[in-house]
């Protein structure tokens, strides 16, 4: 099985810095798992758009796939009250 680039925006990026380090920890071992299954079983299709979501705690990680290129774009992370559009 191929591996996906991950790509991180500069506001998830930006949202990641201002974590406590546990949970900076927490959510990078997540995203990097991503690579090799794009798709977890914990991972949810949001129903607005053409992205998904993923639970780390209390925090929420956002991020569209493209298949064909092999790629996967972080576009948020924030805590789960503040994350949805």
């Amino acid at each position: 099985m191929s591996k996906y680039r991950i790509e991180i925006g500069k506001k998830p990026l930006k949202v990641l810095s201002t974590l406590k380090r546990v949970d900076q920890q927490r959510i990078k071992t997540v995203i990097y798992l991503l690579a090799d299954n794009p798709i977890p079983r914990t991972a949810l299709k949001l129903s607005n758009e053409e992205a998904y979501r993923i639970r780390v705690g209390l925090y929420r990680v956002i991020y569209t796939i493209e298949h064909k290129i092999l790629r996967i774009q972080i576009i948020e992370i924030g805590h789960r009250k503040e994350v949805y559009r």
